[in-house]
């Protein structure tokens, strides 16, 4: 007889229905929800708004009542509860415990200021005649998790908006522990202490250096991991030999790019598997279904892409496209940190997660990768006790070890953006122990193996949630750990359900901007204060004549008047040293306020192309002062200065004493103070107004000075933006 699979529809109908993962078909769901929108928005050239919501909630409602209809006559499918045990709720415990202990502190890590935020409003307005790349290079990548973020966003504000992920690594939870009981004996956890034990090696796999780190953040590396649990274990356990999951596996793949471009790496070795398991019913059909339905969730994304910059994927892969804002022959890596040389990437998995990796965002590791690549390793040449269980584990370790290198050579050897192989490597590491446990003569030898697995993984899972909780620098510009930043955490708790869009508009001074040019990675911040103003990074714009061109025609339409740039305590620096750099000047006052949305002081600063204006100095430790020269007679009625307080802010400490900042008129061998004043770490914009005006010649020298209490020269930076003589 034949198997179901290959049966008629009208004799399917008396087979057992294919199973499909309740909660994963409901996040699948709102992802197939978010992309009706998004069409909507895209081909109907909308805003997203209250309307296009409603709409695309009437076409996704009617689509999926005829759905649960037809499957209700032909009982296909069956949508099927989680195993739930008590435990779980101890591990929600711990996830809810995690978020609810750094809600208070705003989500400002770089990428979310970057990109992120202004994926999440809209990622089809023109980002190269309206605005200019204010994302920087990421700006055109797929946009569908942060779409997916933006709804929770606009319903509970920008603190509790990050809710999405704890969820997210709740569903992730139930992924893993299926796709772990699909590779251990049946009945093999029955007891009461066995399903504690499973529980808690579950949500083990998530309190780990990337996963657990992202809690309270927009960034979306989480999202593509339960979708990939689901494939991994429909494609080596052989349930996908049965074509009535096809549609449901080829939307996920689909789901999975349209989330995360670089997993379509990751999804080659799978789907060799998938055609090399299936290969008695290959058919035009079969390529067809996959086809469709993994490139309809990601071909809005990639349309957008193309018609604006020529090329599908930018900023990757430019030797086939030819977009005119990259040169043929620049290499645009995802990060940088991959593999000097093919030993390099061949080894790196043994060290990788132990040491930093080049690309200098990760300081901290709790060495799960390598651990997991190991044990992959070892699982590889371990026998089991039954054959069909040896080889499902041996094909999960080889399907392992193959997204382990495709990282290493393809995604810049940077574990964030393939997020997968932490988790993976967790559960690698938890069926190394099991099959070491259960070999048919357990010799000492297991015993004391797979005793140090655990109590290596134990002591990887409480690294990673002790840096959790004190000290961590992560991807970002902040410290988002509770315990070193309690005070912020704290004071941000009253914003919780406050933080809207409409909210944020706080200063009276940002109706003045008509231009956002950013100098840093800052223009989803940009657009959050101001979501009608166009973004120009002028950062990216430096470099590429074509960019820079475009750059000066949207500078010419723009004008000069509202011409504003955007800093925070941590940027302050950069920014101005880019823009001297890019030859920009300040045109006026600088403005400090604060957001419900960010931790700290924003700086609003009015810019102008051009040489005159206010200059731009610092003074530090190895030039604690700075000297002008008067080239001729003019009138010096007054003198500003400013304390831009740079990253070394962060050293200041509670034995801090306030600095004097002091201006000097130098006559030949005559110093004259004109002005001076006591400046403490209140990140302000200091204005020193001279008693009356001083007349100045040809030779004067304008002396700069940052002195302790005790006279002699301050050892921190402080930035300058000072002398204009009128």
């Amino acid at each position: 007889m034949k198997p179901a699979s290959e049966l008629p529809m009208e004799r399917c109908r008396e087979a057992e229905p294919f199973e499909i993962p309740a909660l994963l078909a409901i996040y699948v769901f709102y992802g197939v929800y978010i992309l009706i929108h998004d069409w909507i928005c895209y081909f109907g050239g909308l805003e997203t708004s209250l309307l296009t919501y409603l709409g695309a909630a009437v076409v996704f409602g009617a689509a999926t009542v005829a759905f649960f209809c037809w499957n209700r006559k032909t009982h296909l499918l069956r949508f099927t509860a989680p195993e739930f045990s008590r435990w779980d709720l101890l591990v929600f415990a711990i996830f809810l415990f995690l978020f609810f202990i750094r809600v208070g502190r705003a989500d400002n890590a770089c990428d979310t200021l970057n990109y992120h935020i202004i994926h999440q409003e809209n990622p089809f307005r023109n980002f190269v005649t309206q605005d200019f790349f204010p994302g920087t290079r990421e700006v055109f990548f797929p946009a569908l998790a942060d779409r997916m973020y933006y709804p929770f966003r606009l319903l509970l504000g920008y603190r509790m908006g990050t809710l999405l992920y704890t969820l997210l690594m709740m569903l992730t939870y139930f992924c893993s522990k299926r796709l772990i009981l699909q590779f251990l004996p049946r009945n093999s956890v029955c007891s009461e202490g066995k399903q504690a034990l499973l529980s808690l090696a579950c949500g083990s796999l998530l309190i780990s250096n990337f996963v657990g780190h992202e809690i309270c953040s927009y960034y979306v590396d989480l999202f593509p991991v339960p979708l990939m649990f689901y494939v991994l274990g429909a494609v080596i356990t052989d349930q996908q030999t049965d074509r009535r999951g096809d549609p449901f596996l080829g939307l996920c793949i689909g789901i999975i790019v349209a989330i995360k471009l670089s997993y379509a790496f990751l999804l080659l070795p799978l789907g060799l598997l998938f055609l090399w398991e299936n290969r008695k019913r290959l058919s035009p059909g079969l390529f067809l279904t996959f086809a469709v339905l993994g490139l309809i969730p990601v071909a809005v994304y990639l349309m957008n892409a193309w018609i604006q910059t020529g090329n599908p994927i930018y900023p990757l892969f430019n030797t086939l496209f030819h977009s005119p804002y990259l040169s043929d022959q620049q290499r645009e890596v995802l990060n940088g940190g991959g593999p000097s040389n093919l030993l390099d990437g061949l080894i790196r998995p043994f060290y990788w997660g132990i040491q930093s990796d080049n690309s200098g965002y990760i300081v901290q590791s709790d060495g799960r990768i390598t651990l997991g690549f190991i044990s992959a390793v070892i699982l590889l040449v371990l026998p089991a006790k039954k054959a069909s269980d040896a080889k499902r584990v041996r094909l999960l370790a080889v399907i392992h070890i193959c997204m382990v290198y495709m990282t290493v050579f393809f995604i810049d050897a940077y574990p964030r953006l393939a997020l997968i192989i932490e988790p993976m490597g967790g559960i690698l590491i938890l069926l190394l122990v099991v099959r070491l446990y259960q070999g048919q003569t357990i010799r000492l030898v297991q015993r004391i193996t797979a005793f140090a697995l655990s109590v290596a993984l134990l002591v990887s899972v409480s690294y990673a949630g002790i840096l959790l909780l004190l000290d961590h620098y992560e991807f970002s510009w902040e410290y988002p750990a509770y315990l070193s930043n309690g005070g912020t955490t704290r004071a941000g708790l009253k914003f919780l359900f406050k933080d809207y869009p409409s909210s944020q508009k706080e200063n009276p001074a940002l109706d003045e901007v008509k231009c956002w040019v950013a100098f840093c990675p800052i223009g989803g911040l940009m657009r959050m204060l101001e979501e009608d103003v166009p973004v120009l990074q002028a950062q990216y714009a430096s470099g590429f004549e074509y960019r820079q061109e475009q750059m000066e025609t949207l500078l010419q339409k723009y004008g000069t008047d509202g011409l504003y740039t955007l800093a925070n305590w941590a940027s302050i620096g950069q920014t101005l040293d880019y823009m001297t750099d890019d030859g920009y000047v300040i045109s006026g006052p600088i403005e400090t306020f604060n957001s419900c949305i960010f931790n700290g002081a924003l700086y609003l600063i009015p810019v102008q192309v051009g040489t005159t204006g206010n200059s731009y100095y610092s003074l530090n430790d190895s030039q604690p002062s700075y000297t002008q020269k008067i080239t001729e007679g003019k009138k010096l009625p007054e003198i500003t200065g400013y304390t831009g307080l740079s990253s070394l802010i962060k050293s200041w400490n509670e034995d801090f004493k306030p600095i004097t900042l002091r201006f000097s008129l130098v006559s030949g061998d005559t110093t004259t103070v004109l002005a001076e004043t006591t400046i403490a770490p209140d990140f302000e914009y200091h204005t020193l107004a001279l008693p009356c005006e001083i007349q100045v010649k040809a030779g004067d020298m304008i002396a700069v000075e940052a002195l302790n209490p005790d006279g002699n020269p301050y050892g921190y930076f402080i930035d300058l933006i000072n002398i204009k003589a009128n």
